[in-house]
């Protein structure tokens, strides 16, 4: 194989993590999905680089394709938390 896809930015696209479960409303918890996308190239995005490119593999990143991006951010934040009502 020469190119993976990876799942990177989609926990913090969709709320992944449950950490994102004791944000108290959503207004804060978009604020929060918007940082975390922002923050990926510090240490995610160059973490898998680095793997794939010591491997001669591709590495792609679906879930930040800027379409995909924009889907995620236009998606109210109650509905990325199950079982979470809207406050």
């Amino acid at each position: 194989m020469k190119v993976i896809l990876t799942g990177e930015g989609a926990d913090e696209l969709f709320a992944g993590y449950t950490f994102y479960k004791s944000i108290p409303n959503d207004k804060i918890l978009h604020t929060e999905l918007r940082r975390s996308v922002k923050n990926l190239h510090n240490i995610n995005l160059q973490r898998i680089d680095r793997l794939t490119m010591a491997h001669s593999i591709e590495g792609r990143v679906p879930f930040l394709d800027l379409k995909m991006i924009e889907l995620g951010q236009i998606i109210p934040a109650h509905f990325k938390l199950w079982g979470k009502p809207p406050v």
